[in-house]
């Protein structure tokens, strides 16, 4: 047994020598190939600094490449063996060899020039350096046409030099062609240059030159009426280019004779952007011929005539039938067609239905040629209307062959083609490349699509028409192949953000899939960050590809930052209703301030709000920018299109299906006739959302026109939500612990609708809680709009019995309630309430205050019955409920209990509460505080004892969370419990983080801090509790439901850890 392990040993030590020994050989020849490419790239260098003939470089450059390609193979496959660091820091030093005789080119003079076409531009001036920025002699460049408008007819480049001179600079000029646009030349040096640099011309067209008339000639109308048709006219130049800002006279140079009232809109008009300007004709009293003239001083073609046509009566005529020969659906053509039977047509109408009847058939996709022709009746002035077509062949089937990892119902998704549609060479061409860009989406950069068509001879099913030409089916020919990688992606040129903070926003990068549309989605937010912090000029360049040996992905990506922009001079232009000075207070930034797209474009919707106001509900604010790149500064011109004033025709309610129409329009606070408040609109769609009676998002406030001009039609759409609730399950919360619950709810209720029970706008709830320490019962109503006017009513009743340590505890009893609207976002409330609190079962073990409220020992129960009457405001512009990011909820209420009003208790507890919420460091973020204060005193009856119960309490998951609850109480300064205080003051502040669109899941950051007092109306900042922590939030059927962690800072113990689970919003 020994000999036979020494022999298993001698030979696992002699097959590991074997391949050492091979890994240190192939590693020796690796560092010998090393060696000579380093040598090979030494002599490139010093050709390279000394030489007179840019082809001795180029040679020793290509024998250099061709070691560095030998020795990085032998790397790789020494590698694979045994890496030594030796030869690891050789490969190194070959890379920076490699690396060091890359040209980089950098733009002198000559970018963003505005250029005549035809002309010259000024030198496209460019600066060869190396990698530590020294000028490189004897270098040529390209320069080359990346894009151009148009044909491109006439441009050419002519060089000023040939090679670069001693300070690395080499120049061209451009012809600019004869089309006006936009030009871009890239400069490059082919081989050994990373990335070609652009420049960008505009050219712009000539002198005018020409006049022509546009459109407009030759119309036919009425008597006394007006042309329907401009008579527009074109001004270009030589090479016919649109020029703008040209002035064109109009004149009536003939007409009938007798005729008058004639005339022109006016006689003079100035060419726009496209070169275009144009006037109306009204024809005069008498039926004939009308000529205008159109001319501008020194153009061909001035001047040019109009020849317009008024008759006493426009020839008509009578369609008396319309046929469609070779289709096989005549009914679709035939229900869709505007020329009717039995109609009769002037004739320069029935000539223009023609053409559109052709362009409507031909735009079906199932016709080759169509053709239209009048077959003349036996009546003189009547005919029918044949259409005459080639069908083609319909596609019988499609079939989609050699999908593997690709679902086929994802593919067909983005097919142009479907079985029974049309077929032409053109749609099957089209479907093949969508479904080659939908693989290539996926990561299938290498995938082929080809395909196949078979004629089916096949003859039709029994009572189906013989098509006119045999139907195709076609086979998609699919290969996958291998999802491709980025192996890595280097980003170029980006200063501002570092490389980790933009790959943290993007989807492409090392490791990953590469598909086009997630990097055009990873430009786009990009480009958005640097345009938010003021690079309005920033620009993400294609991503050069090349791939290493294994076939994955290098990314090269070459990001131009350009200046970081600051506000300069500010213009607005058409503003009435708001004056500039109003409009510039709501600017943000500020003059002189770092440019921010999101505080900009927020400015620049309240301008609309604020115009829109004033009755101007289709306003627009339209920003135009200036760049200065040399400055870095933007000027705006801030067009504000007013429009005219509207008012309120009517208002259309749509998808309302069980909802009464009457619950959506009293939230709309307009009434017809009366001017259109943009803002008002937008505040009634808010009001719907927060109903809750319809989808998330559905409401959806349109202007549509009215019966006059200056008439619109609101039309609201909604669709229909659930708005019922049944609850049943169980629940853990740090009071109550463990308890069974079921609870019913239903908003937008209805009781006379026995069906549905929905439609009336009100809300009905009914609860029940069954535990080992706690039953209870709750029932509630509510009618926001009683008589339909802004007054809500509603009525409550409860039964609570609770066991609490020491003692028992039932409430019991009932209220009404009222509130009246007071403005937009003001509402008085009144509430008259009556309970009965009974404390039972008294023991030892009961808090002090307990027994003292008894009478313990003597006595251990006690009733007491509460009646009061509570008096409020609140204040809520929240532009949320659930989540809200702006805005701000204010509450003042005092309830006075009293004999008076029944019960044999007495006391009268204000209150207040602030809670305000604003938009945090991201857009969907929110910055959530809550300040509250309040105090109970007995200022009537000094002599009636509050009721302990009635004093406040701080801790738990309501208020400072991180402590037990209501384990804040008054304490004296020896640290013995003196109970409940009649004061207390409550700090809340949030951080909010939704992680969904619909924020159902969030996450919250707190500091929580309060404290009470024994003392009436007392305040004090010293002895504070405070606390810190994390919690989430989700919606569930229960409702939100809430967890949190709490960390107290003044608990007098280490155990200052507590979780928190409660349901409903904190505040």
């Amino acid at each position: 047994m020994i000999t036979m392990r020494r022999l298993l040993i001698f030979l696992l030590l002699l097959f590991f020598a074997g391949n050492i020994a091979s890994a240190q050989s192939d590693l020796a020849s690796t560092a010998k190939l090393f060696e000579d490419a380093a040598v090979a790239r030494e002599e490139a260098a010093k050709i390279w600094e000394g030489m007179n003939e840019r082809v001795k470089a180029t040679e020793a450059w290509n024998e250099a490449a061709a070691s560095w390609e030998k020795a990085a193979r032998a790397w790789n496959a020494a590698q694979n063996k045994e890496r030594t660091d030796e030869a690891w820091r050789r490969f190194k030093q070959a890379l920076q060899r490699r690396d060091a005789f890359e040209i980089l080119l950098e733009v002198v003079s000559g970018n963003q020039q505005t250029v005549r076409v035809g002309r010259l531009s000024e030198p496209l001036t460019v600066r060869a350096t190396d990698r530590d920025s020294k000028p490189i002699a004897n270098v040529k460049v390209l320069f080359e046409i990346s894009s151009k408008p148009g044909s491109g007819e006439g441009m050419s480049i002519e060089p000023i030099t040939p090679v670069t001179d001693s300070n690395g600079i080499i120049s061209a000029r451009m012809k600019l062609g004869t089309t006006a646009g936009n030009y871009t030349i890239s400069a490059s040096v082919t081989d050994l240059s990373r990335q070609p640099v652009f420049f960008d011309l505009i050219a712009t067209a000539g002198n005018a030159a020409r006049l022509e008339i546009f459109s407009g000639n030759n119309q036919v109308m009425r008597v006394n009426q007006m042309a329907m048709a401009p008579l527009v006219a074109r001004v270009t130049d030589i090479y016919g280019n649109p020029v703008q800002g040209i002035s064109v006279q109009y004149r009536i140079v003939s007409e009938p004779d007798g005729a008058i009232g004639h005339s022109l809109s006016s006689e003079d008009a100035v060419t726009d952007a496209s070169g275009l300007c144009g006037v109306r004709f009204q024809s005069g009293n008498l039926g004939g011929s009308y000529i205008v003239l159109v001319e501008s001083e020194n153009l061909d073609g001035s001047p040019s005539k109009y020849e317009l046509m008024a008759r006493q009566t426009i020839p008509t005529f009578r369609i008396i039938g319309t046929r469609f020969e070779g289709s096989t659906d005549t009914i679709s053509l035939e229900y869709g067609s505007k020329i009717k039977s039995g109609e009769t047509y002037l004739l320069p109408d029935l000539g223009r239905l023609f053409r559109d009847e052709l362009k409507r058939i031909y735009a079906t996709g199932r016709f080759d040629d169509v053709y239209a022709s009048i077959e003349e009746g036996d009546i003189h002035g009547e005919g029918k209307a044949v259409f005459r077509m080639k069908e083609r062949p319909k596609v019988s089937s499609i079939k989609i062959v050699g999908l593997k990892k690709v679902k086929e119902n994802d593919i067909r998704g983005v097919m142009g083609l479907s079985e029974g549609a049309p077929f032409s060479v053109p749609a099957l061409e089209r479907t093949r490349g969508a479904m080659l860009r939908y693989l290539e989406n996926e990561g299938y950069l290498n995938a082929t699509v080809s395909a196949e068509t078979t004629v089916v001879t096949a003859p039709p099913k029994e009572g189906e028409p013989a098509p006119a030409l045999p139907p195709v089916a076609i086979t998609y020919k699919v290969v996958e192949k291998d999802k491709v990688k980025v192996a890595r992606m280097n980003l170029i040129g980006n200063k501002f953000f570092s490389d980790w903070s933009l790959n943290w926003h993007m989807k492409t990068g090392s490791g990953r899939v590469y598909k086009e549309s997630e990097f055009e989605e990873d430009r786009r937010k990009v480009i958005g960050r640097y345009v938010e912090r003021g690079y309005l000029s920033a620009v993400m360049d294609d991503p050069i590809i090349t791939k290493d040996n294994r076939g994955r992905l290098i990314l090269d990506i070459v990001i131009k930052e350009g200046p970081q922009y600051k506000i300069g001079d500010i213009t607005f232009v058409g503003n009435t209703a708001v004056s500039s000075d109003e409009l510039m207070s709501m600017l943000k930034p500020k003059k002189g301030a770092t440019f921010r797209a999101r505080k900009f474009f927020e400015s620049l919707e309240d301008m609309r709000v604020a115009t829109a106001r004033h009755g101007y509900a289709e306003c627009r604010v339209v920003p135009q920018e200036r760049l200065d790149q040399e400055k870095g500064i933007v000027d705006f011109v801030v067009r504000v299109e007013e429009g005219h004033i509207l008012y309120l025709e009517k208002i259309v309610v749509e998808g309302n299906t069980k909802t009464r129409e009457k619950i959506i329009t009293r939230e709309i606070r307009l009434r017809q006739g009366e001017v259109l408040n943009g803002e008002e609109i937008e505040r009634a769609r808010k009001r719907l959302e927060a109903l809750q009676f319809f989808e998330q998002g559905s409401v959806q406030m349109s202007l549509r026109e009215g019966s006059k001009p200056d008439q619109r039609v609101l039309a609201v759409k909604v669709a229909e939500g659930k708005t019922g609730q049944l609850q049943l399950g169980a629940g853990y919360s740090s009071v109550d612990k463990l308890v069974g619950f079921v609870s019913v709810t239903k908003r937008n209720f209805d009781p006379f609708d026995f069906w549905s029970f929905t439609g009336a706008g009100q809300e009905i709830s009914f609860s029940a809680e069954y535990g080992g320490t706690k039953n209870s019962f709750s029932l509630s109503w509510t009618e926001p709009y009683w008589r339909n006017k802004p007054i809500s009513i509603g009525f409550d009743a409860f039964n609570l019995y609770q066991e609490r340590e020491g003692f028992d505890w039932r409430r019991s009893g009932g209220g009404i309630r009222l509130s009246h609207q007071r403005g937009e976002y003001g509402r008085l409330s009144y509430a008259y309430r009556a309970e009965q609190v009974e404390i039972l079962n008294v023991t030892s073990y009961a808090p002090s205050d307990v027994q003292a409220e008894v009478g313990y020992p003597s006595r251990a129960s006690y009733t007491r019955t509460t009646t009061s009457l509570t008096t409020g405001y609140t204040h809520d512009n929240r532009d949320d409920v659930n989540f809200p990011l702006s805005g701000h909820f204010f509450e003042l209420q005092n309830q006075f209990a009293s004999k008076i009003l029944g019960g044999n208790v007495s006391f009268d507890r204000p209150s207040l509460t602030f809670s305000y919420f604003r938009q945090g460091l991201s857009k969907n973020h929110a910055i959530a505080g809550r300040i509250q204060y309040g105090t109970i005193s007995n200022f009537f009856e000094r002599n009636n004892p509050i009721p302990t119960a009635e004093k406040f309490y701080l801790g738990g998951a309501n208020s400072v969370r991180g402590y037990r609850e209501r384990s804040i109480q008054v304490y004296t300064q020896s640290g013995s419990l003196v109970g409940p205080g009649r004061t207390f003051m409550l700090g809340n502040l949030e951080y909010r983080i939704p992680f969904t669109d619909d924020k159902s899941f969030s996450m919250v950051f707190f500091y929580d801090v309060g404290d009470v007092y024994e003392g009436e109306w007392e305040f004090g900042l010293n002895d504070l509790k405070s606390a810190v922590g994390m919690g989430v939030r989700f919606n569930t059927p229960m409702g939100p439901i809430r967890l949190d962690y709490g960390y107290g800072l003044d608990f007098p113990n280490k155990n200052r850890g507590q979780f928190h689970f409660s349901i409903g919003q904190a505040f």
